[in-house]
């Protein structure tokens, strides 16, 4: 993905996906403020909300092809 290109999250193939979401995370813990676990549930909820609301085939939750970015939570 080009810098600046602007696409939606559910056309976007699952192994680039979890690295998108991988450095979206980690860019939780860079930041002064402190986000709580619940805070990050309920982010990574409304992910897989909108992804299962477009018909994307996996589960940023469940499925093994997101282990990337549920480790950088």
């Amino acid at each position: 993905m080009e810098k600046n290109e602007e696409r939606k999250v559910h056309s976007i193939a699952s192994a680039e996906l979890t690295k998108y979401l991988a450095e979206f995370f980690r860019s939780f813990r860079r930041k002064d403020e402190d986000y709580g676990p619940s805070s990050l549930r309920r982010l990574v909820s409304s992910i897989e909300r909108r992804l299962k609301k477009n018909d994307h085939p996996v589960s940023i939750i469940n499925d093994k092809q997101f282990e990337l970015s549920r480790k950088s939570l």
